[in-house]
């Protein structure tokens, strides 16, 4: 297509158009902006001593990098000399603080005041993330300074600074402020906090003259690191130092102040128990334990601790975990490793649910580690056997009916409904609770009597149940068979009596004894059972001297083989004739059945001493004599 004149003038027209549009977009779009402002403009004094700093200047940039590579100032103004000052500094660093900065350029020798003073021969970045950077110019004053002089200048433009690329420039800068040479005075320390610290502990020192610091020690141990505050404040980091006194070296001289203490990092020797749960008191042992402020297990601060002495901890575990043992303290921190947190136990299910003293029982559950007690109905067992995490054995004490209860170093797991068999039997001769009572001893001897050739002979007892539970007999022994068992209960209820019956075989002659076991659940019975079989017809033998006095010899009118004439009869007369006694089946072993001195002949009465008659029927044959009855 062929344009005319007319259409190719408005197309040079619009495109010269476009091109000023475009140039008169805001700056900000494409425009790097560089700020400036002075954070110390004020009049301060500075010191015969290198590295005074005189003036600060933050610098951000915004919308890319900005380069600084050179910055000059405006002439000087004061009294100072060039023998006053030799040179200036320029410092750089990425945060407010001189003492870390980093040196990027040095002036020319110092002509004194009037001068312009140029930084050059460097290249700093500062990165177009708005944040501030800092510079700053730092005198070197001699040492042979004239006191009183002074030194100032200020920023007026950006022509002062020569950045790499072309920059907006917007700042703040105000002079330097007078700075005025004066002498260094001695340093002094007032104070410092706190006044007891370990290795790694800050301490601030406060004082004055605190200029051209070169050291801080504690108790004569140079400190890690120092930062100068200002002229009045230092902040040290302490090294493993001594107590004693702080000293801080400066321009002026050295000042000294004496209290401060050094603390001596803990250490832990040893843990007790080395497993526990929550609730538990472990003791802690080991060496400079002063001020500590945590203590804890794995990593779960105790539940609370009690610092008993220098070289004592007494801490109660929390819901915790098993690791090292850990303490702080100002002066630092000690750990020890192996403990275990114990979980706390469960009792699920025990079997049997009823037993008596010395009876095993299965307890099954979790966690039982470090088993220290179990009980039935709180009374301690006799014994116990961990035989894994989930399963218990343990004997029955005397104890209780209640809760199973186990105890380990994790707490205390129960399970009610334990009943305590407590199993009392007594043996009695006779047929009722007023019988004579067989002692429990393998060395009691009870005598059936005698008999004669194929009569047997019975004896009968009852077993009494005198306990609070029910008594189930397991077995009844007897070691001789000519000795047997008739008849006997199996379970009496509390306060229940049951007849139990023992026969003397009566084939043999002889005297025969038998040990007689009873077992019952939770308890055994012992006692000897003794009994004679006589021939046919056997002799009567009388002891005819009676003296009831208790002694055991001749308390009653013995007649020696009685028993074999059950069918007896006996009667005793005074020398009046007055029958005194008369009693059927004569027996030497119950005292109802034998003479002991007494007259059952109308009223009950205790005979006096003298001379008796008896007589003795044997069925068809009759026996008489006399008796001696002496008290």
């Amino acid at each position: 297509m062929k344009l005319n004149h007319s259409t190719h003038t408005f197309i040079q027209y619009g495109l010269a158009l476009l091109f000023v549009l475009i140039n008169s977009l805001p700056n900000v779009i494409h425009a790097q902006t560089v700020s400036a402002f002075d954070t110390n403009s004020i009049s301060e004094p500075i010191f015969p001593l290198n590295q005074q700093k005189v003036y600060a200047i933050a610098i951000s940039s915004i919308g890319g990098d900005a380069t600084l590579t050179d910055l000059t100032t405006q002439a000087t103004v004061g009294t100072y000399t060039a023998s006053d000052i030799s040179n200036f500094s320029l410092y750089y660093n990425n945060i407010n603080d001189f003492a870390s900065a980093t040196l990027i350029s040095t002036s020319g020798a110092s002509t004194g005041a009037g001068e312009v003073i140029t930084f050059s021969g460097f290249s700093q970045t500062i990165v177009g993330d708005g944040v501030d950077r800092y510079f700053y110019i730092a005198a070197n004053v001699s040492a042979s300074a004239t006191i009183g002089n002074t030194f100032s200048f200020s920023f007026f433009s950006l022509s002062n600074f020569t950045f790499s690329t072309s920059v907006s420039f917007s700042s703040s800068l105000g002079p330097s402020g007078t700075k005025t040479i004066q002498a260094v005075a001695a340093p002094t320390i007032s104070s410092f906090n706190p006044s007891s610290a370990g290795s790694g502990n800050t301490v601030t020192i406060t004082g004055t003259g605190f200029i051209g610091v070169t050291a801080v020690s504690f108790g004569g141990t140079p400190a890690t690191s120092f930062s100068v505050v200002s002229s009045t404040t230092i902040n040290a980091i302490v090294s493993t130092g001594t107590s004693g006194s702080i000293s801080v070296t400066a321009a002026g001289g050295t000042a000294t102040i004496a209290g401060f203490t050094f603390l001596v990092p803990p250490t832990i020797s040893s843990i007790n128990p080395t497993a526990a749960g929550t609730g538990a008191t472990v003791t802690i042992t080991g060496a400079n334990f002063v001020g500590i402020t945590n203590v804890s297990f794995g990593v779960t601060p105790a539940a609370s601790f009690t610092v008993v002495s220098p070289t004592t901890i007494t801490a109660v575990v929390a819901n915790g975990s098993s690791g090292p043992v850990t303490i702080k303290s100002p002066a630092g921190g000690a750990s020890i490793a192996g403990f275990t947190f114990l979980l706390p136990p469960t009792v699920v299910i025990f079997n049997p649910t009823s037993a008596a003293q010395g009876s095993t029982v299965t307890i099954d559950g979790t966690n039982f580690v470090n088993v220290t007690s179990v009980s039935f109905g709180g009374v301690p067992a006799e014994s116990f056997v961990v035989v894994s995490t989930k399963t218990i054995t343990a004997k029955v004490g005397k104890g209780a009916s209640g809760s199973v209860s186990v105890t380990t170093g994790g707490g205390t797991a129960s399970q009610p409904n334990f009943v305590f068999l407590d199993p009392k039997p007594l043996v009695k001769i006779g047929n009722s609770t007023s019988g004579i009572l067989v002692t429990n001893s393998s060395s009691t001897i009870v005598d059936l009597g005698k008999t004669t050739l194929t009569k047997d002979l019975t004896k009968e007892f009852i077993i009494e149940n005198s306990g609070s539970s029910n008594l189930t007999i397991l077995n009844i022994a007897s070691s001789n068979s000519k000795i047997s068992l008739v008849t006997a209960p199996s379970t009496l209820i509390p306060a229940e009596i049951g007849q139990l019956i023992f026969k003397l075989d009566a084939k043999d002659v002889g005297v025969f004894s038998s040990l007689i076991e009873i077992s019952f659940v939770g308890a055994l019975y012992q006692f000897e059972l003794k009994g004679e079989v006589l021939g046919e017809n056997p002799e009567l033998e009388i002891f005819n001297i009676v003296t009831p006095n208790g002694d055991g010899a001749h308390d009653f009118l013995k007649l020696a083989n009685i028993e074999a004439y059950p069918s007896n009869n006996v009667s005793i007369f005074n020398r009046w004739g007055d029958k005194v006694y008369s009693i059927s089946q004569y027996n030497n072993s119950e005292s109802g059945k034998r003479f002991e001195g007494v007259s059952n002949e109308g009223e009950q009465r205790t005979l006096n001493e003298g001379t008796y008659f008896y007589v003795i029927e044997l069925g068809s044959r009759k026996i008489s004599g006399f008796l001696q009855l002496s008290r």
